[in-house]
C-alpha cells in the first residue's frame, strides 16, 4: 500500500522516518506544502490556553523561530534559538518535553542537550502506532522503498527534499 504524508515542510520527515522503520512493507509519498509554510504562527499566549486547565504543572513553549531554523537546516539558528528558550526557562526543571511540532524531533539531540534530564516525547511514535492499527496487512515490498517527494505550489517532484531527507535518516 502507498501511504501519503502531508506537512508544511520538512517537519513530517520525523513521521516518515518512523513509519518507514516500523512499516517497511509500504511505499510512501511525502508532500511538503511549502507554499503554506508554516501552518501555525500562534503566539505563546495563544498556546498557553492548554495551561489554564487543571492537571500537571505545564509550561507551554512555542517557537516559530525554531521551526524556521529547522526548516532551513540552519544549525546555528537552531542552537541560538534553543539557547534563548533555555535562558527564558532557566529555572524550570522539565521532567518531560513533548515535541508537539513535527519539526522538533528533527532537532531532538540538540533539545536533549539543553535539557538532559527531561524525557522527550515525540509525536512520531503515536502517529505510527495509530497508522499501523489502520493499515491492512501487507507483504514486504520487493521494489525500492524510497519515498516520492512532492512540493507545492505545483505538486512537483522535489529532488532537493529527497536529498535533505537522506541527510537525516
Amino acid at each position: 500500500m502507498i501511504i501519503g504524508l502531508i506537512d508544511s515542510g520538512v517537519g513530517g520527515f520525523s513521521i516518515l522516518r518512523a513509519a518507514q522503520k516500523a512499516l517497511p512493507q509500504h511505499g510512501y509519498v511525502y508532500l511538503a506544502d511549502q507554499e503554506n509554510f508554516p501552518y501555525s504562527k500562534k503566539s505563546e499566549d495563544e498556546l498557553a490556553v492548554l495551561a489554564k486547565y487543571p492537571g500537571p504543572n505545564w509550561t507551554v513553549v512555542g517557537s516559530t523561530k525554531l521551526v524556521n531554523a529547522i526548516e532551513k537546516n540552519d544549525q546555528t539558528s537552531v542552537l541560538r534559538t534553543l539557547k534563548q528558550i533555555h535562558n527564558q526557562h532557566e529555572k524550570t526543571l522539565f521532567a518531560g518535553i513533548v515535541l508537539g511540532c513535527t519539526h522538533f524531533p528533527l532537532a531532538s539531540e540538540k533539545i536533549q542537550a539543553f535539557w538532559p534530564n527531561a524525557r522527550l516525547f515525540s509525536p512520531s511514535i503515536g502517529v505510527v502506532k495509530q497508522l499501523s492499527k489502520l493499515l491492512p496487512e501487507a507483504k514486504l515490498r520487493e521494489q525500492s522503498n524510497d519515498p516520492i517527494f512532492l512540493t507545492t505550489p505545483n505538486y512537483t517532484h522535489s529532488t532537493m527534499l529527497a536529498d535533505r531527507y537522506q541527510t537525516i535518516i
